[in-house]
């Protein structure tokens, strides 16, 4: 596909494009509305041609330049009955509104991810332990996490099992400190103590700017996947943290997912969301360790996706404004800032602070979702009549 020319007359625009057809010239028209509210052309209609084999790129080029000097010219009139397929190629418009409300319904994936991810919400939440305190001392992760979370983190360190069996014996909110435990149970903390848990890149970098006095032992990389549990590596994109954490994801999965499962095959909307999930998912655990959820990484890969697609391909119909992608990334990228700022001034022993969002997977999950925007396999496969 290439582009050739913009139109300011929709008219005009119409002509040419049919004259393109009928001389073999497969096209596309892309008819596009300037909804930016602070630009004066707001409203403003405008459109665009597109021709599908590159090989008539000149031809096409210097047919525009003709019709530019005299759009009356008769040779550009189109005359009588449409010709049919067989004997030349027809202008193909992206599809018209009534079209795009079909391709822009909610498919059955995106529902039953709606309704997966809310029910595993529901179900965390009400296994999860309710505890107003814990001893002081035991780590959260295992302390109070449901054992549905325990299964789907990315990974649970073999360390966590002790603080397991602790809990079990003596309950996380007992004792006021783990040093006011009984023997046997300070004997499991300090074998909790004693296995290295994977940290992330984060916390080893920063220890080589300012070493602690008891530097962090690196764990075993990804302990339960190497095991076979290898569903870790796409589950935590399915759990939230709170009604407000999920509320947000999944009204983004319904804006962006509707626009890709009908203009995708069923397969290759699950397999997008997979690829990117999965490489999120490392991403983050490669830098911060295993206690991260949320869908977030995959909504930025399908954000970034739509973008490109938006550039590559106009005429497959998605629709979002520029608005949207420059706040989604400017939030991304003031992440980015803050957790740098943390990181000087944590490695500088200044402040130590630190931002709970997962940005790696966010950062991760639209690169990926943009490369795989450039790829012929994600391309619309129907066209709707």
């Amino acid at each position: 596909m290439r582009f050739i020319g913009k139109f300011s007359d929709l008219h005009k625009a119409e002509n040419f494009s049919k004259y393109l057809a009928t001389q073999g010239i497969e096209n596309r028209l892309e008819k596009n509305i300037n909804k930016d509210w602070g630009s004066d052309d707001y409203g403003t209609v405008t459109a665009s041609i597109w021709i599908v084999d590159e090989d008539q790129l000149d031809e096409s080029k210097e047919a525009m330049a003709r019709y530019h000097l005299d759009p009356e010219d008769i040779s550009f009139k189109v005359e009588g009955p449409e010709p049919s397929p067989q004997q030349t190629h027809k202008a193909t418009p992206i599809p018209p509104k009534s079209a795009r409300k079909t391709l822009d319904a909610m498919g059955p994936i995106t529902l039953y991810l709606l309704i997966l991810c809310s029910l595993l919400f529901l179900f965390n939440q009400s296994n999860s332990p309710q505890l107003t305190k814990i001893t002081e001392g035991l780590p959260y992760t295992p302390v109070l996490s449901s054992p549905l979370r325990k299964q789907m983190l990315f990974d649970y360190p073999k360390a966590y099992s002790y603080i397991d069996k602790l809990v079990a014996l003596y309950g996380a909110d007992r004792f006021e400190t783990v040093q006011k435990l009984p023997p046997d149970g300070q004997a499991l903390f300090q074998q909790y103590l004693d296995t290295p848990i994977w940290q992330g890149i984060y916390v080893y970098a920063l220890e080589k700017f300012n070493p602690p006095k008891k530097p962090a032992a690196i764990g075993n990389f990804m302990e339960k996947i190497r095991s076979g549990e290898v569903w870790r590596t796409i589950t935590p994109t399915l759990m939230h943290a709170d009604i407000f954490h999920l509320i947000f994801n999944m009204l983004w999965l319904i804006i962006l997912g509707r626009q890709m499962e009908n203009r995708l095959t069923k397969t290759r909307y699950l397999l997008l969301m997979l690829i990117v999930g999965v490489v999120s998912n490392f991403a983050q655990y490669l830098v911060s360790g295993s206690n991260f959820i949320g869908y977030s990484g995959i909504l930025c890969g399908m954000l970034a996706f739509i973008w490109v697609r938006q550039k590559e391909a106009p005429w497959e119909g998605y629709q979002m404004q520029q608005g949207t992608f420059s706040f989604m990334l400017f939030f991304v990228l003031a992440i980015v800032a803050i957790q740098s700022l943390s990181f000087i001034l944590d490695a500088a022993g200044v402040a130590k602070f630190s931002v709970p969002i997962a940005n790696t997977a966010h950062v991760v999950g639209g690169i990926t979702g943009a490369l795989l925007g450039k790829l012929s396999y994600f391309e619309m496969k129907s066209k709707v009549k």
